[in-house]
């Protein structure tokens, strides 16, 4: 879990260093490292559920893990939110960077 925050602080702190066909790459690898993320904190909140139905863990345990996994869902949705909307600009960047290359100035 670890890993996939550094990468998705990275796309952050190293916008300024590279250009908008490699921010557009970065942006998509981030996006995907955020989902799989997203996937493994879902699995994880499905096991931990069964475990509960099987009457494996506490009632207050249960609460806790709840409170967790919503956090969890939470803070990758809103960096989700952030990858999208750093995409959706560069997508819009590099499309009036072709437009404008495309007039004799």
């Amino acid at each position: 879990m670890q890993h996939n925050d550094t990468s998705s602080n990275n796309l952050f702190t190293n916008i300024e260093r590279l250009g908008t066909r490699d921010l557009l790459s970065y942006g998509q690898l981030s996006y995907d490292t955020i989902l799989t993320s997203i996937q493994n904190a879902l699995m994880i909140s499905l096991i931990s559920d069964n475990l509960c139905k099987s009457s494996i863990l506490l009632e207050q345990r249960t609460k806790e893990y709840n409170e967790l996994y919503l956090r969890l869902i939470e803070r990758n949705y809103k960096l989700i939110t952030k990858t999208h909307a750093y995409a959706s600009c560069l997508f819009l960047l590099e499309i009036h960077e072709v437009d404008l290359n495309s007039y004799d100035i």
